[in-house]
């Protein structure tokens, strides 16, 4: 098995990843070569029953310290506690998922499942986390409940579901954004609407204000794909972007988006026609981020030519996304993953079917344009890490920072880690 990049020894994880470091001058400009960024894999949680990780910023700007969470799975299928670990030294950010924790909510009447996740958001001080409950007998009787914390994750209020329905039927795949001032953003699939032998799923989304007031619900779209990840992003203009796996009458799953502009939400659109006709769900979620001058960026899978990796921008103020660039070596099975860091660089990070098994990829990107996007696809991808393609292996957790990435992924010894950052100055003739 090809070996990726690895540096000689480990530092701590803010050095590493550049938080409060200058940057020499020559790293400042991104490179896009897979062989200009170095891998180091940390030690991992060492705990088997360590599931479903996920990374954040406690607070906006790229200095900010990481935020790793986890599940800690019980003897019974629904029984798990939601862990959070705020790394404060250089010694607990080598390892942030070894680090000291603290339990956000637990209990024996979870749904844990490997695609609909758990998950936590910051903004302005308030951390909001959220995880899924059993709402009846039937396999897919959930809801998605949430709590929030005004002290940094010291203490958390008591525990409310973000939906208005609690009836016996699937409501999850959520996805939380900060907004200003502590506020959030929430975007579900709330198959609601559904009944017996004609399920039916929704997208909903509100919003959760500083003082704890949920909004209305607004249904965004009356049919989409009931068990694909969804992607919510704002941005500094006020505008918000629900990113989604639709699903037409004739079986085409698309990723579609809405754009809130702070009044009013966008007719549904489709980020690509890709024209995917398939009878099931994929379980193929799309990821988006938002970039300072007011854009979005949108990764995905489509399976519409056998297998694609995609990546388009949404310049500001347009309404149509640029075309997309295709990423992956040939043989994806998707499970992206995106963040962008302090520099303006993106990765775009997958799960991938190689000669030598099956990694976690990634490609670094740059803006380019209006509405561009910049890649060097004439060489392999970057190597992440090795993994499985079961299911138990997730998905993988990307954040960013200064000067590059954190990545979390399940593995045989619990929660593995990595960063991933430039090698070395810009070299000439790297990003031809």
């Amino acid at each position: 098995m090809t070996s990726f990049a690895r540096a000689p020894r480990l530092f701590g994880l803010f050095g590493l990843l550049g938080f409060g470091q200058e940057v020499a001058p020559g790293a400042e400009r991104s490179e896009l070569a897979p062989s200009a960024w170095t891998v180091t894999e940390f030690a991992p949680s060492g705990d088997a029953r360590h599931d479903l990780p996920g990374l954040a910023q406690a607070a906006a700007g790229p200095d900010a310290a990481p935020l790793a969470w986890w599940v800690e799975r019980g003897e019974e299928r629904k029984s798990g506690r939601l862990e959070l670990a705020r790394p404060r030294s250089d010694a607990e950010a080598a390892t942030p998922f070894r680090a000291a924790s603290r339990t956000i909510a637990g209990g024996d009447d979870w749904f844990l499942n490997w695609a609909d996740r758990p998950g936590l958001a910051a903004s302005d001080g308030v951390l909001v986390a959220y995880w899924l409950r059993m709402l009846g007998a039937g396999t897919y009787a959930y809801g998605a409940a949430f709590t929030r914390s005004l002290d940094g994750g010291e203490t958390f209020e008591p525990v409310r579901f973000l939906h208005e329905d609690t009836s016996e039927a699937e409501h999850g795949f959520v996805s939380f954004a900060p907004g200003p001032d502590g506020s959030f953003r929430a975007l579900w699939l709330d198959a609601r609407h559904g009944r017996a032998g004609a399920p039916k799923t929704a997208l909903f989304s509100r919003t959760l204000a500083r003082d704890g007031t949920l909004s209305a619900e607004e249904e965004l779209d009356e049919l989409v794909c009931d068990c694909c990840p969804t992607a919510l992003a704002g941005n500094t203009q006020g505008v918000w972007l629900a990113v989604y796996r639709d699903r037409s009458s004739d079986e085409v799953r698309d990723i579609s988006f809405r754009r809130f502009d702070g009044a009013r939400w966008s007719k549904p659109s489709t980020v690509f026609d890709d024209g995917w006709q398939i009878a099931g769900c994929p379980v193929n979620g799309p990821r988006v981020v938002a970039l300072d001058d007011g854009s979005f960026v949108v990764a995905w899978y489509s399976g519409a030519r056998g297998g694609d990796v995609r990546v388009a921008r949404l310049a500001p103020q347009a309404t149509a996304f640029g075309p997309p660039l295709d990423l992956d070596e040939g043989t994806p099975e998707g499970r992206v993953a995106l963040a962008a860091d302090g520099a303006g660089r993106l990765l775009v990070a997958w799960l991938e079917h190689t000669d030598e098994g099956v990694f976690w990829l990634g490609r670094v990107l740059v803006p380019e344009g209006a509405g561009g996007l910049r890649a060097n696809t004439e060489r392999a991808a970057l190597r992440i890490a090795p993994t499985s393609s079961d299911r138990a292996s997730g998905h993988l957790a990307l954040s960013g920072a200064r000067t590059g990435w954190l990545a979390a992924w399940k593995g045989a010894q619990g929660i593995h880690s990595a960063s991933i950052r430039p090698a070395a100055p810009a070299r000439t003739g790297d990003t031809k």
